[in-house]
């Protein structure tokens, strides 16, 4: 892994358990970058349905190519055309399809090997990176410095979805089909089936399911 004091954190877990926010705010409190890998496996999901009506047979060099010249991303915000797609990439409709996507072995391995070049190149004069995603720790940085897995009660996941949701605009959700995306989402053993998913020992594991969100950074900033 990169040396010189670089700090490298992966922040990951279940759908609806604050990992982009965690990561947003974790960043700004010790000035380190922040990755939010779905926000940008999402771009992805959006671009080949959208723009080439394909989500197969893509090489390494036209995931890079898509990712670094279609889309610029903040944090976690995505922005296509000079626009922020941001919303779009968040409703259940994109998550679904990117879920769909992340089942096809070649496309999700690719995704992996980009990552991994991204944080390479973004590490030149960095503090640090968190990355905030799925499998960061356990498959695409298993070195990383810090590792936290956070996950929730269904409940609790489907009612942070229901309101962000709702927040965003987005009305007429039930919450029975929400709590069944997000189960559908979170076998995460379906979407790669070849990969050994299981936590390893240096990860923090983190249960949310009895306190905000917004209490979320504070409790993993006593880990460092």
């Amino acid at each position: 892994m990169i040396k010189n004091g670089f700090k490298l954190i992966t922040v990951d877990g279940e759908s609806a358990c604050g990992k982009s926010t965690a990561g947003d705010i974790l960043a700004a409190k010790f000035n380190y970058l922040h990755i939010d890998a779905g926000i940008i496996f999402r771009s992805l999901a959006y671009y080949l349905r959208s723009e080439l009506k394909r989500s197969s047979e893509l090489t390494f060099g036209e995931v890079e190519c898509i990712l670094k010249t279609k889309f610029v991303f903040r944090a976690s915000k995505a922005f296509y055309n000079n626009r922020d797609i941001t919303a779009i990439l968040t409703t259940e409709e994109i998550g679904l399809l990117a879920y769909e996507l992340g089942q096809q072995k070649i496309i999700q391995n690719h995704f992996i090997d980009f990552q991994r070049d991204l944080i390479q190149k973004l590490s030149l004069n960095k503090k640090g990176i968190i990355v905030s995603g799925r499998i960061g720790g356990s498959v695409v940085f298993p070195d990383a410095d810090k590792k936290f897995f956070l996950t929730a009660s269904s409940k609790a996941k489907t009612d942070r979805r229901l309101k962000q949701l709702q927040n965003k605009g987005f009305g007429g959700i039930r919450a029975a089909s929400i709590a069944k995306t997000l189960k559908e989402r979170d076998n995460i053993i379906k979407i790669l089936p070849t990969k050994n998913l299981e936590v390893c020992a240096r990860t923090n594991i983190i249960d949310t399911s009895q306190f905000t969100i917004e209490r979320l950074p504070d409790i993993l900033s006593s880990y460092f």
